[in-house]
């Protein structure tokens, strides 16, 4: 900054320089000595100084006062969410197939209609009544009796004797032996009930059995019986 010069300070030097010199031009030697000079203007430069530093200070004082701006205010911008890590579908495995083996139905001998058929006008029959009737079903080794109703509608008697039915073929569902004698003769005309007793099979299916009435050597009747297993 640049200095200014103190009036005061000019004023006394130029009364100095105005006593130096008279009137006439000529010059007056001073009457002061020189540490009185020297005095005099040690005190106008304190009081110059003192006057320039008084009105420096009321200057910076005029001064507005430097308002401080707030601090700028920085916001986070949100945090993106990461997407989510693409995962990849598992490969689907094909399954085999596996093809069951058929079901093993046991072979049956199965007659619709049972009908008796003598080998002669003398030994011959006629079927009343089957039962269990055909078709019936029934559980796993489930008990039950096979019973024929048969009518002897040949010219000679059926003596008990010489007459009996057995196991022919089929299902084997009969309990005891394949050989039953009958219980009674039984005349032209009459009819007798011949039974066996018989336990259905384990496995589900269709079974049949067939029987015959015999004597000697002569078939008298054919007998079928013929169930279902659940």
């Amino acid at each position: 900054m640049k200095k200014r010069t103190n009036p005061i300070f000019l004023l006394v030097v130029a009364l100095v320089l105005v006593g130096c010199q008279l009137p006439g031009g000529g010059i007056v030697q001073p009457t002061l000595s020189q540490a009185e000079i020297d005095a005099t203007l040690v005190s106008a430069r304190t009081a110059a100084y003192q006057t320039i530093e008084a009105e420096v200070a009321a200057t910076e004082l005029a001064r507005p006062t430097n308002t401080l701006l707030p601090s700028p205010t920085f916001t986070l911008l949100p945090s993106s969410t990461p997407y989510p890590t693409y995962t990849p579908y598992p490969t689907l495995t094909p399954r085999p197939y596996y093809t069951l083996p058929p079901t093993k139905t046991p072979t049956s001998i199965y007659s619709p209609t049972p009908t008796a058929t003598a080998t002669s006008s003398a030994y011959n029959c006629t079927i009343v009544s089957v039962s269990p009737a055909p078709g019936t079903k029934l559980n796993p080794r489930e008990d039950f009796d096979a019973r024929w109703t048969i009518k002897n509608t040949g010219t000679e008697t059926w003596l008990k004797t010489s007459t009996d039915y057995r196991y022919s073929s089929g299902e084997k569902m009969h309990k005891h032996g394949d050989i039953y004698d009958l219980t009674v003769d039984v005349a032209r005309g009459a009819q007798v009930d011949l039974l066996v007793d018989m336990l259905a099979p384990t496995n589900p299916g269709t079974y049949s059995a067939t029987w015959k009435l015999v004597t000697g050597s002569q078939v008298i009747c054919t007998m079928t019986v013929e169930i279902k297993v659940k």
